[in-house]
């Protein structure tokens, strides 16, 4: 990714460029770092750096989790001597201002809500020390409504001019909320916010005094991007080097503040022991408005920028909480444009970071698992929450939770097979639109040089790959309306089309990743996808609709003076799917020929070359079972003339 600057100042003859207009920011320039190119670009901004410039050497393949105490920017150019007193006092006044915003975040709802009465609206929780009747109606910002629609609403429920309700209906477009009335007559103010409702608008009521500090906490977000664009005569790095430490201590909190903390604040300590600010910070972006969201992740794509070491070690914290965030992101966000979830772009496309958190924090299982357990609607209270059963899948040489002391936290695991559960076509999760994200995420790590190879050298990756495919054979089957005529289908086939469009997408970059594979692992690949295949489509494993399918049967068909044994299958009285994501993982296998050839074969048993891979796997029933089942979808496609 470039900005306009150096692309402009850079020669991309020849190269196949998309524009983007970004719409929010978070993002960096990638011109300048090395990892990111294949060739270096010549960029007269960022010209390479030589053999007696100073240079990051952190090591980008990371074999064990990193601590949260990073030294400076190694051999940075512009450093100065700041004194320690200095530093120790910029370091106290960010860390009290973070504390302040999470100690206000943690009585903030996590979507705007309208209680229901007078008395729900003052057992709200509030860090309002005298309890004032004073409250706050405050509008925020959506996508579903017009500009007029809006300010219409505005000037009849407050009683603005059409000038003043045209200026704060742009502000609330511009900051993400706005204020729009304040007083403390409790019956109108419900009336208001409750009619403001009605037409789905997102609306809430507060005390004043808790509106007033969430205003306060944005100013500071402010303040803080402010920071990370200061520097300390020539160093740029030293401010935000300090804040970076800063973010990745526990927050501070007295007995007493403790004490005090609301049942709305997040409890961390059941899935991240000893939970950082930064921790905190990423999960309550749903609980901010437009504006400090946006600035919020231009903060933190500075502090990645300090050194590698702080991009890694950032990473990890997202990784941690990432099926924290997929939750906010799926379930509650009404603004999911400014998810913190976006964030994941700028550091999982990183080969350094993906290997990291792929090794040390299993976030290509993880995904695999909340892909699994979201769509088979294992939802509970807005939260996706894995069965007990699970079973624990880590890559070799690291343990199951992937970190190397007592204190590793709870992660979602992989669930087995016998767990996984069933999918159901027209439940909540297919209706949704925001799931395809997900998948990219999951795309964008498997991309990279380092997880491609964990792919291809570990088995377990495949395994667990697979075993989410497999929930998605044969989705939404259908069967030939051969004697009556079809008025009407329903909209499932969308979208079972477009998450398994999703899904298509990942399974080509895994199917990629076997080019770094040798000849034993892809026969091994291609072993493990075949079995799986033959567990669906044999019905061994009770995945299938036993009232549209049955196990195979065989019978002969006489062609010429042969007899041929084939599948006992009807086209026009079965049930037939156009969905078969495995098939589609062992095409992408088979593509890689090249590790695929007689004599390469020959050499680790196979006399028979590719031939004898599926027969010392399978049947020949068995191998028919394996080729019939997406045949079927093509003959619905494509029917032979005269029928």
């Amino acid at each position: 990714m470039l900005c306009a600057r150096c692309f402009h100042a850079t020669d991309h003859n020849g190269h196949n460029v998309s524009f983007f207009i970004a719409q929010q920011s978070g993002g960096c320039c990638d011109c300048g770092d090395d990892e990111a190119w294949r060739k270096d670009i010549q960029c007269p901004h960022h010209p390479p750096a030589g053999p007696d410039d100073p240079q990051d050497t952190t090591p980008r393949l990371i074999l064990n989790p990193l601590p949260d105490e990073l030294p400076p920017g190694p051999n940075y150019a512009f450093r100065v001597d700041a004194p320690t007193d200095l530093k120790d006092s910029m370091r106290r006044t960010i860390g009290f201002a973070l504390d302040f915003m999470l100690d206000t975040l943690d009585y903030s709802p996590d979507e705007p809500m309208v209680p229901l009465n007078e008395a729900d609206l003052r057992l709200q929780p509030s860090a309002d020390p005298m309890m004032k009747d004073q409250y706050c109606i405050v509008l925020w910002n959506d996508d579903k409504h017009s500009y007029d629609e809006v300010t219409n609403l505005v000037m009849e429920m407050t009683g603005r001019t059409h000038e003043e309700a045209v200026a704060l209906v742009r502000r609330i477009d511009e900051q993400g909320r706005e204020i729009i009335d304040m007083n403390s007559n409790v019956p109108r103010l419900l009336e208001t916010a409750q009619a403001i409702t009605q037409i789905d608008l997102g609306v809430s009521i507060r005390r004043a005094y808790d509106t007033f500090c969430e205003q306060i906490v944005g100013v500071i977000i402010e303040w803080l991007l402010d920071l990370t664009r200061s520097r300390l005569g020539s160093d740029t790095n030293v401010i935000r080097e300090a804040l970076a430490a800063e973010l990745l201590i526990p927050r501070k909190r007295d007995s007493f503040t403790k004490h005090l903390t609301p049942p709305c604040a997040l409890n961390l300590d059941s899935d991240i022991p000893n939970s950082t600010r930064i921790d905190t910070l990423l999960l309550y972006h749903t609980r901010l408005w437009k504006r400090p969201r946006l600035s919020l992740k231009e903060v933190y794509a500075s502090v990645i920028s300090v050194s590698r070491a702080h991009k890694l070690v950032i990473a990890g914290h997202f990784a941690k909480i990432y099926h924290r965030v997929i939750d906010a992101y799926l379930l509650v966000d009404r603004e999911a444009e400014t998810s913190i979830k976006y964030f994941a772009l700028q550091l999982f496309t990183v080969p350094s970071v993906s290997g990291h958190i792929a090794r040390n924090h299993r976030l290509v299982q993880r995904l695999l698992s909340i892909i699994t357990n979201f769509f088979t609607n294992h939802i509970v209270e807005k939260r996706i929450v894995y069965p007990s059963s699970s079973g624990l899948i880590s890559s070799p040489g690291v343990n199951p939770t992937g970190y190397s002391n007592a204190s590793s936290p709870t992660l979602p695991a992989l669930p087995a097979a016998s767990s996984a559960g069933t999918i159901d076509v027209e439940s909540f999760p297919f209706k949704s639109k925001r799931f395809m994200p997900v998948f990219s995420d999951l795309r964008y790590l498997a991309h990279t040089n380092q997880v491609q190879d964990l792919i291809a050298h570990s088995p377990l990756y495949l395994i667990a790959f697979a075993s989410t495919c497999r929930l998605f054979m044969c989705l939404n089957p259908n069967k030939r309306a051969v004697d009556s005529h079809v008025e009407y289908e329903t909209d499932a086939w969308i979208s079972v089309f477009n998450v398994t469009l999703s899904l298509s997408r990942v399974i080509k970059v895994f199917g990629e990743a076997f080019a770094r594979a040798t000849t034993v692992e892809i026969v091994d690949a291609i072993g493990t996808v075949v079995h799986q295949i033959l567990m669906i489509c044999t019905l061994v494993e009770d995945k299938l609709d036993r009232t549209k399918f049955s196990p195979p049967t065989f019978h002969h068909v006489q062609f010429g003076e042969k007899q041929y044994t084939t599948l006992d299958f009807d086209i026009s009285e079965g049930w037939v799917s156009f969905h078969h994501s495995l098939h589609w993982l062992l095409a992408e296998l088979l593509k890689h020929i090249d590790l695929l050839t007689d004599e390469g074969l020959k050499r680790i048993g196979f006399e028979d070359g590719l031939r004898d891979v599926f027969k010392q796997r399978a049947s020949e029933q068995a191998l028919l079972t394996v080729i019939d089942f997406p045949l079927r979808g093509q003959y619905i496609y494509s029917p032979p003339r005269g029928i």
